[in-house]
């Protein structure tokens, strides 16, 4: 290996780092959206032949997407600011549209934890909780 190439790994490695990579980057994990029917896509979090647990620092928890005319609705985006990334970039692999709402259907952190990671590509959509009290009550814009 040159100089050069060097180079531009060791400043590829940094830039990933810097960006928030934790032990893998998105882009090599296997957990793509498998199609439910023509506009709902999920990712299999169960299936460690799909998503393997031991690659990510936090569990995938099957989250789903409803691509609609103009955008697109997320439901349980998942347990982590990684696993948010991952979503959004495998978003990427099946509609160009942006996330226009979020949808929690659980209140504690496996579900919710990556809205924050979605908030930062889509700073535009809304987040919903589903509660027993509320069946779709909008918690923050």
């Amino acid at each position: 290996m040159n100089t050069i190439t060097l180079y531009v790994v060791y400043l590829l490695t940094l830039v990933a780092w810097l960006c928030g990579a934790s032990a893998v980057l998105a882009a090599d994990m296997p957990c793509h959206f498998e199609p439910l029917s023509k506009q709902v896509y999920v990712i299999n979090g169960s299936n460690p032949d799909q998503c393997p647990i031991k690659t990510l620092q936090h569990p995938v928890t099957n989250p789903v997407t409803i691509i609609g005319q103009s955008g697109v609705i997320l439901v349980d985006p998942g347990s982590s600011q990684q696993v948010g990334k991952l979503v959004v970039d495998r978003l990427r692999f099946i509609t160009s549209k942006p996330v226009i709402a979020i949808i929690n259907t659980h209140i504690h952190g496996l579900y919710w934890l990556a809205n924050h990671a979605v908030k930062t590509e889509f700073p535009e959509a809304k987040i919903y909780l589903i509660t027993y009290k509320a069946p779709l009550a909008h918690v923050a814009s």
